[in-house]
């Protein structure tokens, strides 16, 4: 990053230490769970921004990965898997970003030991208390994967009566409605949830159904003593149009990316979650977490590839014969993670106001998964690259500790270490119907230790101003699709841990009208995990080096001001690539808002979120065209009287036609060689809430 931009973003670092000082802050009542214990709001790090329920609630917008890009500031783009469930990308790590965030519900990780997203549109807004967004490495508390931060989403508990109902329509058309209801009975609080959505989708053939319903009861056994339970069932339903030539971006954004272009996904899951707490003494408390997860895919797909890829078409590559213009396939797997967490909490242990705890975390992962798909020459049943017959495990065990020191008023001390160990299995077998290939079977296993630790003081030298400054080491696993996936996949072969060295100072301000975080980063990653176009690898050496900042400004009762502003470079350091920018990072992103509530009734806000551009994903030479940059802007509208609220949305107002996803194939044709995934249009929607 050059020193022109350090000089920029120093900008903001001042003007949040000398904002006005003289009105007191306000904030919601709001419990944290940030260090895997219930905390007041005071012990939340300077790095965690909290989005409340009041705040989901006025937005008007219909699942998680919307509240987390456009009021949590984050970038999040589109699943290629046709669901609503974001990629969430914490400090720039592009088509990896999932596999380098944790996103946990009440604690318990939902982000999954596959190359996938974390699946959070099973979860109704209205269940939801609040939201931590924890920026930077926080794999000492959570392990594999927390190298960009952490979204842990905590939902209403302790409630007595309330119920919440919602519905509302949208373009395409979408449809969709959720329920929320809470009861105490004697000394147990129940809860019911579920959630609907169906919408015909942006494009030709993205369907989009996604249903979800669960339950949990909290049986207090005295003021600070519970255990309890919650289980949740989902169901989704995606179609996927394929990806667009990027030259079709303006002129034809909802076509498929060839007639009569059919994929089609069902996935199925459940989660069942047996938690408890007991206070064993006025400085002593333990907590822990029994989890399954448990999912089904199913996926298919099927067009004419010819037009897109020479390998299908007959009249290429020597006119073979044997080459079928259709590509296809089916697959089936079923995954279970079970996961078991017993961890302690100790206060006052060597000094005073000292906070230590002390845990453990045990997580098995086992897949059995089938398929079969076509190619230019045949039919394949096969472990590498088009499909697999077999089984797969992972099995990881950690031990962790943290302590948080609050010597004085001024100065806070935050140190941590945890060591995981980890092993992997994959057993598969593969039956060629080609009459010029052998079946098979082949196999790959995998051990190792890896290590996390952190660093933090915090420097307060007024209530309203807090300085920090953070070193930690942090990792992520090469999970079994990115072993499966490898450059030649062999028992020797296996990718090595990514880790990081993670440097980091923050500034934190926040008065009755100003609030603002901004913090710049560093970034130093060994063996970055990553996909080259046809394999996973090891990156030698890359990093990030990064600023970003969350504001907000209360003019009056009436008028408030947002903006969200991050600025990331993130290259590789060396080997091939060295010099290069990572594919799929947008040098600069945000957003910009303005709310003014109207009367005691009505209220408006108007967004805009925007992103500059970046390569396209697998151009690691940074040698074609690029996705270009965007700027999209959005209203809402809102209206409540007594019980009821209305909410009204106009999203993308000036249709643009814009995509966040960009890939580059270099076997394709020339003119699909760099394609996008566009983003919706112009498109409206109403929401209706009552709360009994």
């Amino acid at each position: 990053m050059s020193h022109k931009k350090y000089f920029f973003i120093a900008i903001p670092l001042a003007f949040s230490s000398i904002a006005s000082s003289q009105i007191t802050s306000e904030l919601e009542p709001v419990t944290i769970y940030g260090s895997r214990f219930k905390e007041e709001i005071n012990k939340a790090l300077p790095q965690t921004t909290i989005i409340t329920d009041r705040e989901i609630q006025k937005s008007g917008l219909s699942n998680v990965s919307e509240v987390l890009q456009k009021i949590g500031g984050l970038t999040v783009k589109q699943n290629l898997d046709g669901s609503s469930n974001g990629a969430i990308d914490m400090r720039g790590f592009g088509d990896a970003a999932s596999n380098n965030v944790v996103v946990l519900l009440d604690g318990v990780r939902l982000s999954e030991n596959e190359q996938t997203a974390a699946r959070t549109s099973f979860i109704p807004l209205e269940a939801i208390s609040h939201i931590e967004i924890t920026r930077g490495g926080n794999s000492v508390l959570y392990g594999d994967g927390a190298t960009g931060g952490t979204i842990n989403i905590v939902t209403k508990k302790d409630l007595d009566k309330l119920t919440v109902v919602s519905a509302g329509i949208g373009s395409y058309p979408s449809y969709q409605s959720s329920l929320f209801h809470s009861r105490k009975i004697g000394d147990t609080n129940l809860t019911l949830f579920g959630r609907q959505l169906d919408s015909k989708g942006y494009r030709t053939n993205s369907d989009n159904s996604e249903q979800s319903g669960g339950f949990s009861a909290t049986k207090h056994l005295s003021g600070s003593d519970s255990i309890g339970i919650r289980i949740i069932g989902t169901q989704e339903r995606n179609k996927l149009p394929g990806a667009l030539p990027i030259g079709w971006l303006n002129s034809n954004p909802k076509n498929s990316q060839v007639a009569g272009y059919q994929s089609d996904s069902n996935i199925k899951t459940s989660h069942i979650n047996l938690n408890g707490v007991k206070k064993i003494n006025e400085d002593a408390e333990f907590r822990v977490d029994l989890n399954q997860f448990t999912k089904s895919n199913f996926w298919g797909y099927s067009y004419d590839g010819s037009s897109v890829f020479s390998g299908y078409n007959p009249n290429h590559a020597n006119n073979n014969p044997n080459k079928n213009p259709i590509a296809s396939g089916i697959t089936n797997s079923l995954a279970r993670t079970q996961t078991f967490s017993p961890r302690f909490k100790i206060n006052n242990l060597g000094v005073r106001n000292n906070t230590t705890v002390l845990g453990y975390d045990w997580l098995q992962y086992k897949q059995t998964l089938d398929g079969i798909v076509s190619n230019s020459s045949g039919t394949y049943i096969s472990p590498l690259f088009y499909g697999n017959s077999g089984s797969k495990s992972y099995q990881s065990d950690a031990w962790y500790t943290r302590s948080d020191w609050i010597a004085n008023q001024y100065h806070r001390l935050i140190f941590g270490y945890r060591e995981q160990a980890y092993r992997q299995q994959s057993d598969i077998n593969y039956i060629s119907i080609s009459p010029n290939s052998n079946d098979g079977s082949g196999s790959f296993s995998n051990r190792g230790r890896v290590k996390a630790t952190e660093l933090q003081y915090i420097f307060s030298p007024s209530d309203q101003l807090k300085y920090h400054l953070r070193v930690s080491q942090n990792f992520r696993i090469a999970n079994l699709d990115d072993n499966s996936q490898a450059y030649v996949v062999l028992p020797y072969n296996n990718l090595n841990p990514q880790t990081s060295h993670d440097y980091e100072f923050g500034v934190n301000y926040r008065t009755g009208i100003f609030r603002s975080q901004s913090r710049v980063y560093v970034s130093e990653l060994k063996n970055e995990i990553g996909f080259n176009g046809s394999s996973n690898l090891n990156y030698p050496s890359s990093s990030r080096r990064g600023f970003e900042s969350n504001n907000q400004v209360i003019l009056n009762p009436k008028w408030t001001l947002i903006a969200n502003i991050n600025f990331i470079d993130a290259e590789f350091d060396a080997g091939t690539y060295s010099g290069k920018k990572v594919p799929g990072v947008s040098e600069y992103s945000g957003s910009l808002g303005v709310t003014h509530q109207i009367n005691t009734k009505e209220r408006v806000s108007f967004f805009s979120r925007f992103s500059s551009e970046a390569f396209a994903s697998n151009d690691l030479a940074n040698s074609q065209t690029k996705k270009p940059g965007y700027g999209v802007t959005d209203l809402r509208y809102s209206y409540s009287e007594k019980s009821w609220e209305i909410i009204s949305s106009i999203n993308n107002i000036f249709d643009k036609k814009y995509t966040d996803t960009a890939v580059y194939k270099n076997s394709y044709y020339s003119f699909y060689q760099t394609t996008v995934y566009p983003n919706p249009g112009r498109n409206f929607s109403i929401l209706g809430r009552y709360i009994f």
